[in-house]
């Protein structure tokens, strides 16, 4: 058991090597022999380091990039009229923001 983080992998650092699969079991031995018996979904496939996974370069080669660049148009959305209610009506509003409506003195 890994005495490490929960954010660690919780692999073994050597590789096993596939013997049997037979549906969802997998059978995979270690270098010193000892075989074990595993399901599927707990097996992850090894790749060295340094070599790229096969479906990257697949995906890479399939899409080339000679799709024509169109213009694109920006519209924007209709906008709803802001109103103040007909209830304030008979009120003066003053903006509290504005300097020159505020007397500092």
């Amino acid at each position: 058991m890994k005495t490490s983080g929960k954010l660690e992998a919780n692999f073994e650092s050597e590789p096993y090597t596939v013997q049997t699969k037979e549906g969802s079991e997998v059978t995979v031995s270690s270098k010193d022999g000892v075989e074990y018996r595993r399901n599927s979904a707990l097996v992850k496939r090894y790749n060295p380091p340094g070599e790229l996974p096969e479906t990257t370069e697949a995906i890479s080669q399939e899409t080339p990039n000679t799709l024509p660049l169109e213009e694109s148009i920006v519209t924007s959305r209709p906008r709803r009229t802001v109103r103040m209610p007909e209830k304030y009506k008979d009120y003066v509003l003053y903006e509290l923001n504005s300097v020159d409506t505020l007397d500092l003195c």
